[in-house]
């Protein structure tokens, strides 16, 4: 791949320091670590329109749905309800005009358990397949395009949700302070993505599927995300690290490798099946868990 299809080097969307190192190239691609404050992203990075080629119609039934045990287009409503109740809990102290909104919403499985909940819902995404099936399967308000594209009112929701989204964002930092501007004075925001520190990446390495930098342009630690959110304008960030119902699979997911069939990976795999049980509350602990899940109030 050569460079013309690419933009131009990029500065720390954290901190804006242009100083970075680099920690792997995968895929023609570059991550670095920023010097000032660690914040580890794609540098160079593919172009928006090579980026969004990749959320066709052929991802989305192929890859996202299967993954969502969908493959037909089901909603299966039990097995969201229990993905989704930790989160509904959490906001539910929040819930004073009832409205809540999901930057990066998808099929809008996690929106339509929020309306049976209660929840007003409105959800903004850029993948037209997923809208066209939250829209006409789910009879959900999804805007299709980008969060500052929708123009949502000031103070309009009691809480935004994105869910392993932040990390395919152009501009997390910009997103998060729309955020900010929409949520109502004391609203809440909660933040889940993918976890730099997963005990997977030094078990899994480079093969570590969720290094994906042709569409994960930034990878987070707690260090990182937290100051994100807080440099947002944001206060009052707090993590969660275990949930009830939470499987061996959710904690330290062996099965998230780009190389599945190497000796690496097979090893991790058996490791994981083998003494996973024992290893997961030291996982937990340790906060080496595969996710990061935050929350933050305006």
């Amino acid at each position: 791949m050569t460079e013309n299809h690419r933009v131009g080097f990029i500065d720390c969307n954290l901190c804006g320091a242009r100083e970075s190192t680099s920690i792997f190239t995968k895929g023609g691609l570059q991550v670095v670590s920023c010097h000032r404050c660690d914040l580890v992203y794609v540098n160079p990075r593919l172009t928006q329109a090579e980026i969004w080629e990749r959320y066709s119609p052929t991802y989305f039934w192929d890859e996202y749905m299967p993954v969502h045990l969908a493959p037909h287009g089901e909603f299966v409503r039990e097995w969201h309800r229990q993905r989704a109740r930790p989160i509904l809990n959490y906001l539910k102290p929040y819930q004073k005009i009832g409205s809540l909104l999901e930057v990066g919403c998808a099929a809008g499985f996690f929106l339509k358990i929020a309306e049976e909940d209660g929840w007003r819902t409105h959800g903004v995404e850029i993948m037209s397949p997923a809208v066209e099936y939250a829209r006409t399967r789910l009879n959900l308000n999804v805007y299709e395009g980008t969060l500052d594209q929708a123009r949502l009112a000031d103070a309009s929701f009691d809480a935004v949700v994105m869910i392993e989204t932040i990390e395919h964002l152009l501009d997390p930092m910009s997103v998060l302070r729309e955020i900010h501007r929409v949520l109502r004075p004391s609203g809440a925001v909660w933040v889940a993505t993918p976890n730099l520190r997963s005990v997977m990446l030094p078990l899994l390495g480079v093969d570590w599927s969720v290094l994906s930098p042709a569409e994960h342009l930034f990878y987070f630690t707690e260090t990182t995300l937290s100051l994100m959110l807080k440099r947002a304008g944001f206060r009052t960030v707090q993590f969660f690290w275990h949930r009830q119902g939470q499987t061996i699979w959710d904690t330290m997911n062996p099965y998230n490798s780009h190389r599945p069939t190497s000796l690496r990976s097979r090893f991790v795999k058996w490791g994981t099946l083998t003494l996973g049980r024992w290893i997961q509350p030291w996982v937990v602990k340790a906060r080496r868990a595969d996710r990061l899940s935050a929350s933050a109030v305006k």
